[in-house]
């Protein structure tokens, strides 16, 4: 598998906010800063992650069960929306194994980290897109010429299993 690390992936520079924050903090937050996801950190520490779909799936639950205001549902502290990442990546992490950090995570967007410390997000599109440009570069050093060769290819074999095992 080549040797491709986050540090080489165009992931968002990390936003981070505090669980205790209020849900419209954080939507607010990622606006101004045109990011859907953000790391969220206590006292030094990763606790977990709050995107624009834990949010949407946050509201629509409540509204089945409560049916709270919209006040009362976006003064909710980030805590109880967020989820607690169990896989990270770090800068030394290559494709393959944040390609199964992904699936077994569910997740869709990591933190990477250097000591400690967030450096980036890594998301799904950003695997794609590196995905893409690894296609594009084996197909035009390929000798074998259409795209159905192109499937053939180990690689693109392997990467469309990874693929298919992370449900993406």
């Amino acid at each position: 598998m080549p040797q491709v690390s986050p540090r080489h992936i165009k992931g968002s520079v990390p936003n981070e906010i505090q669980p205790e924050a209020p849900l419209a903090a954080g939507l607010k937050q990622m606006r101004e800063h045109s990011v859907r996801h953000l790391i969220v950190r206590q006292n030094g520490d990763v606790v977990g992650m709050l995107s624009d779909r834990e949010i949407v799936d946050a509201a629509a639950a409540s509204l089945e069960t409560d049916a709270p205001t919209a006040a009362a549902f976006f003064a909710k502290p980030i805590a109880e929306v967020m989820v607690r990442p169990t896989h990270f990546l770090n800068e030394q992490s290559d494709l393959q194994e944040a390609l199964a950090a992904f699936r077994d995570s569910g997740m869709t967007a990591l933190p990477v980290l250097r000591d400690g410390e967030t450096i980036g997000v890594v998301t799904h599109s950003d695997l794609f897109k590196v995905l893409g440009d690894l296609v594009a570069q084996r197909h035009q050093h390929s000798s074998a010429g259409g795209g159905f060769a192109l499937l053939a290819n180990p690689l693109v074999q392997n990467l469309l299993d990874l693929l298919g095992q992370a449900g993406i």
